[in-house]
Parts: C-alpha cells; sequence; structure tokens
C-alpha cells in the first residue's frame, strides 16, 4: 500500500512525502519542492511502477457556499480545539495557495492515477490529537529532533532529517490518511454529504479524524 501527502506552499515552500506498507513494516521519505508539478514528479518517481492507493493533501477538499466560507467540518475543529482555534481558517480566509495549488495538485493526481482516494488534512490540529503535545515550529536541529521523536513514537521508518516544517506537515498528510483508511477513522466530510450549502467538486473524498465524537 503506497499513501502520498502533500502541503503546498509558496514559492520553494511545497512538499511531498510517501508512506509504503509492506506487512508490519512502514517507511516513509519527504522532499521539499519547488512546485506542485515538481512534487508531483517526484511522487511519481517514488510510486515506480506501483500505484498509490491515497493521497493526503492540505487543503479544501470539499466546498462551503455558507457566509464567511465556513464548512461544519472548520466550525467543529474550532470548537473542539478552542486553543488552536486560530490556526483553523475558513476558505475564504486561506492563501490561494492552500486553496488553489492544494486542489491543483488533487486535480492533477486524479488524472495520473483515476482511483486513487483523497484525503483532507489539517496537519497541525491533527498532530495535536495524534500526539498530545505542541507542534514545534522551525528549523533548528532541535525542531527537528522533537518531530523526529513523534514520528518514531508511532514505530515508523523515517528516511529524512525532518529539518523542514514544510516535510513534516507532508508526512503528517501521509500518516492521518494511511491511519485514517487503515482504523476506519471518523469521516467529516462523509458527515457533509446531505448539507445543500456544502460542494464536492470531485468524488471519493475523504477528511479523517481520529476521535469518533467529533461531529460537523
Amino acid at each position: 500500500m503506497i499513501v502520498l501527502g502533500y502541503d503546498p506552499g509558496g514559492r520553494s515552500r511545497n512538499a511531498v512525502a510517501l508512506l509504503r506498507s509492506e506487512g508490519n513494516q512502514v517507511s516513509l521519505r519527504s522532499a521539499d519542492v519547488e512546485s506542485a508539478l515538481e512534487g508531483l514528479d517526484w511522487l511519481e518517481k517514488e510510486c515506480g511502477p506501483e500505484i498509490p492507493t491515497h493521497l493526503g493533501i492540505d487543503t479544501f477538499l470539499h466546498w462551503s457556499l455558507s457566509a464567511g466560507g465556513w464548512r461544519p467540518s472548520d466550525l467543529a475543529l474550532r470548537r473542539n480545539y478552542s486553543n488552536q482555534a486560530a490556526s483553523v481558517l475558513s476558505m475564504n480566509s486561506t492563501f490561494g495557495s492552500m486553496v488553489g495549488q492544494g486542489m491543483a495538485m488533487a486535480f492533477a493526481a486524479r488524472s495520473r492515477w483515476p482511483n486513487i482516494l483523497l484525503n483532507e488534512v489539517h496537519p497541525k490540529i491533527v498532530h495535536s490529537e495524534m500526539f498530545k503535545t505542541p507542534y514545534v515550529r522551525g528549523s533548528l536541529s532541535d525542531a527537528a529532533d522533537i518531530r523526529m521523536d513523534q514520528l518514531r513514537s508511532l514505530d515508523l521508518k523515517i528516511a529524512g532529517d525532518l529539518t523542514s516544517e514544510d516535510q513534516f506537515d507532508a508526512l503528517l498528510c501521509c500518516i492521518a490518511t494511511y491511519l485514517g483508511s487503515r482504523d476506519n477513522w471518523f469521516d467529516l466530510a462523509a458527515s457533509a454529504v446531505n448539507n445543500s450549502s456544502i460542494v464536492f467538486p470531485m468524488p471519493n473524498i475523504s477528511f479523517y479524524w481520529p476521535t469518533t465524537n467529533l461531529e460537523a
């Protein structure tokens, strides 16, 4: 099983990751890239002849027609993680890289791998839920060591030094998508299917969340 991850950003701030699960072994690789296209090429090269099953992206995979662009999933995260509410923005309030580049990658990946399943990820908040510790920012070695130790606590084999915060987010996109699929996490997107204010630009998307008591 291969799961891909993408963290969109501005100029020279994109990152990609790949998780490969073989039996009881789970390994990850990541890289900084200058563009979504370079990231897509990196992912395709890392996959080789294998077909990835999932792609986790820090973007809005379902859209809102409501005032301000607020979705039920965003409001649920703000309610349940009030100490980090400021990091949960509506789709009308984010930089274009997250909305534009993230969705561009989603469409491009679906074009290359038509059956790939797409999962939305909020790396900063899912990190809080998974590790119960503050998200450590920065590119210094101490921050990288903390990030590496956190991932190793999940019994994962990591290739790279994780000095890049963007790579860490891309890896979190992989991990949340992999665990969400494997362990049947609660799906915030599925809970919004019958909401008339929500638009799904493409089928077969999810927004896996680790806890079952979080409802949109």
